[in-house]
């Protein structure tokens, strides 16, 4: 990440700017592979009997060449992916100072160490009970079997009978409490 910042700086851009210019330098080269492939398969497709013109190690190449361009493009988004999260909690903590300064009591903390954790919605459980054009709407198993438990555990709690704690329940106190102890020393 630090080699991506530097980068960006010596070219008096943004990190996310960069990212982008190489992405599109990037995708500009497997359209050229992609070119090249297509020549490769017409004169195979031309001259099937000919195929010593159509040398192995040029399809290796090839291949090397598009392994190397995707992982360098994973790289780039997996930076591009941590630079934006930084820049949001240094702005959470920016704002939360001026706040202060406002004499608002704030505190740009993660969501999860305040015990507020939602986890993004499967596409497949959302197509399941969105349902389409060949399917209605329904409720999925996992969804199902989340309100079993829930109900399960309201009824076995209203007759007084305890519940197993959760383990994510221990992890979001203990985060709680580290944020508690750092903030208030």
């Amino acid at each position: 990440m630090q080699a991506a910042k530097q980068n960006a700086k010596t070219k008096s851009m943004a990190i996310s700017r960069w990212v982008s210019a190489l992405v599109q330098a990037s995708n500009r080269e497997l359209t050229a592979i992609g070119r090249n492939i297509n020549q490769i398969a017409k004169v195979l497709n031309e001259s099937f009997y000919r195929v010593e013109q159509v040398k192995m190690e040029t399809l290796n190449e090839l291949i090397q060449v598009i392994n190397t361009n995707q992982a360098a493009i994973r790289a780039l988004i997996r930076v591009s992916q941590n630079h934006w999260k930084a820049d949001l909690q240094h702005c959470r903590e920016s704002f939360a100072e001026k706040l202060r300064e406002q004499s608002i009591d704030a505190e740009a903390t993660p969501r999860s160490s305040r015990g507020v954790i939602k986890k993004v919605e499967s596409s497949v459980i959302r197509h399941i009970e969105q349902g389409d054009k060949t399917h209605q709407p329904r409720v999925s198993k996992v969804n199902a079997m989340k309100i079993k438990q829930a109900a399960e555990e309201l009824v076995a709690e209203t007759q007084g009978l305890s519940t197993e704690p959760k383990p994510w329940d221990a992890a979001i106190q203990a985060k709680q409490n580290k944020t508690v102890l750092e903030k208030h020393g």
